[in-house]
């Protein structure tokens, strides 16, 4: 699977949160994905936060999956405790586990239109420019 990273955040409070939100879902719609869809894909990964923060860090890690017949927005949830909560699927249209030595988490998978991750890839819109927001209080950006 080639998978080209949009961006990591690390999240424990309310602010991250908050932060991971708005750019999940400016992620979400600079991708093509639907207002709809873009708003239940951001409150998922929010509601899942939320709940996984109280144990310790989460981290975010959003790529794009280009390797498939159709290419994806995949937002990975990663703790290092055990999983006590599933991601919910609404706003996704695959949801799976993830487990390795050190994480433990979910990958959320939205499929994008091809022509969009066309247009992305001939203007050379990569992990550093595909999308630049800064929040100043949380001090993270995508």
């Amino acid at each position: 699977m080639q998978m080209v990273m949009l961006g990591r955040l690390s999240l424990n409070g309310e602010a991250g949160i908050l932060a991971m939100r708005k750019k999940l879902l400016a992620v979400a719609q600079r991708l093509g994905i639907s207002s709809i869809r873009s708003v239940q894909l951001a409150a998922a990964a929010s509601d899942y936060a939320k709940g996984a923060t109280q144990s310790g860090t989460l981290e975010v890690q959003v790529s794009l999956n280009r390797a498939d017949a159709t290419p994806a927005l995949c937002v990975d949830l990663l703790t290092g405790s055990p999983i006590t909560k599933n991601l919910p699927r609404v706003g996704f249209d695959r949801v799976e586990s993830l487990i390795d030595r050190q994480n433990r988490g979910w990958r959320g998978f939205c499929e994008v239109d091809q022509n969009v991750v066309a247009i992305a890839v001939l203007l050379g819109l990569g992990p550093s420019g595909f999308v630049s927001v800064t929040y100043p209080r949380s001090g993270a950006s995508f």
